[in-house]
């Protein structure tokens, strides 16, 4: 008898968007015969009553993000999720700030659901993969997707799904 694979979904969730969109990929990956453990990064500046505090560029640059260490360790996991709101065109200081603390099997398949207004998300997306130092499949959400029936946010991470499942049969 065979075990189930296991996979960690990681995210930053400001206003809920994100946290909706960890659920959704759990979700999927449940039907896809993974075991999913989600861990909601802890990190004490990232709150609703902040959030008007960081629309500008320079009071963002004054916070100072202290993200608490993983409850996972995400080498136990051939499968990693990362996901969070694009913050100023770079990765959400609460997911570098985790993936940094962390430790990470390179023959692990990494994936990223970013979180958009509209643009920017390149460059986390970039950011993930430099911070990594592998390749990650990659999605974004854009806010108008939450919005949208078909061809919004649970058909988006569905498609996810299935890419991230691939790349993880093509490896394992």
């Amino acid at each position: 008898m065979s075990t189930s694979p296991c996979a960690l979904i990681v995210y930053s969730s400001l206003s809920g968007n994100t946290k909706e969109a960890a659920n959704i990929i759990q979700e999927e990956l449940i039907k896809a015969g993974f075991q999913v453990v989600v861990e909601s990064i802890q990190c004490p500046q990232v709150k609703q009553e902040n959030e008007q505090k960081m629309y500008s560029q320079s009071e963002f640059n004054k916070f100072r993000f202290d993200v608490k260490a993983p409850v996972n360790d995400p080498r136990q996991f051939p499968l990693v999720l990362f996901g969070g709101p694009v913050w100023w065109y770079h990765l959400s200081p609460a997911v570098s700030g985790w993936i940094k603390q962390a430790k990470f099997d390179k023959l692990s398949t990494f994936g990223t659901f970013q979180q958009c207004g509209s643009e920017g998300y390149k460059e986390a997306f970039a950011d993930v993969e430099q911070l990594l130092g592998t390749k990650a499949e990659k999605v974004v959400i854009f806010d108008n997707d939450h919005k949208k029936t078909k061809g919004g946010m649970r058909d988006k991470l569905t498609n996810f799904v299935q890419t991230v499942v691939t790349a993880y049969k093509a490896t394992h």
